[in-house]
């Protein structure tokens, strides 16, 4: 036999339905426990009987709408708004579960392709750390050196049963070469003496991105975006760092890393603290 041609029989005699055959094949493609609990209830028919109890319901109101469209006119025993009113409760009631359905917030999707988590967070705050830790095993270099992560990390989890997409990305931080060039507007325009200063001192602590890590920085802002959970990861210890990368990573649309901006629209996700 071919691969898959019993289920094609069983599918075309009638004996499997369609949400059938698709929990079947999920269950051979399930890599983890929540996968195929999932596929398993998908498989026994559970869509399928929903599905079909909803088509019931449909036809039903289909074809009293029809009955009174075609003899309405030449039955006079025949109430049109009776049998609308009749169907009324019915029909809202299936727009309910119809709504309720499509409003799950795509946990089956979610169980079956996958929930993608972006780590992000400014240089030397333990992304990759945490990383290793979720792992169990040394998937990203550890340095204390800022700047370490230039690429997109990703490694696959099974988390209580539920397969991650967990991605290490490189440190959020901003340009020194940017932020020189503002200093150099603020003393042009008499900046006071106490401010000049503090720009000075704040342009000293920063460090000029070279373009490798400029690009990882928009690549990680990328990822934050299409990641259905941000997990930020700071340094309480160095708030600075923390509001310099929140800033950036919630900045506006357009833009390149070290202006404030990451070139990516904010992630959809939310941000949970770390």
């Amino acid at each position: 036999a071919e691969r898959g041609e019993f289920t094609q029989r069983a599918f075309a005699n009638g004996r499997l339905g369609l949400t059938e055959v698709e929990g079947l094949a999920d269950l051979l493609a399930a890599d983890t426990a929540a996968q195929r609990v999932q596929a398993l209830a998908q498989m026994g028919g559970a869509a399928e009987k929903q599905f079909k109890a909803w088509r019931g319901m449909l036809q039903r109101a289909l074809a009293h709408c029809e009955a009174v469209i075609d003899f309405g006119d030449d039955e006079e025993d025949v109430d049109a708004d009776a049998v609308f009113e009749d169907l009324l409760p019915d029909v809202r009631l299936l727009a309910c579960e119809v709504e309720r359905h499509l409003r799950d917030g795509r946990r089956g999707e979610l169980v079956r392709e996958g929930t993608r988590v972006a780590i992000v967070g400014p240089p030397n705050a333990g992304k990759s750390t945490l990383l290793n830790l979720l792992a169990r095993r040394d998937a990203a270099i550890v340095s204390n050196i800022p700047g370490t992560t230039r690429d997109v990390l990703e490694v696959q989890l099974d988390l209580g049963g539920v397969p991650v997409l967990a991605q290490d990305t490189a440190g959020l931080r901003r340009d020194k070469g940017r932020d020189e060039s503002a200093l150099g507007d603020h003393l042009a325009c008499g900046a006071p003496g106490d401010q000049a200063v503090a720009l000075v001192a704040a342009a000293d602590r920063l460090e000029r991105l070279d373009p490798v890590e400029a690009e990882g920085i928009r690549r990680a802002a990328r990822a934050a975006s299409k990641a259905q959970l941000v997990l930020f990861v700071a340094d309480a210890n160095r708030p600075a760092d923390a509001a310099a990368a929140l800033a950036q990573l919630l900045g506006p649309s357009t833009g390149s890393p070290g202006d404030g901006s990451t070139g990516e629209k904010a992630p959809q996700g939310g941000l949970d603290g770390g």
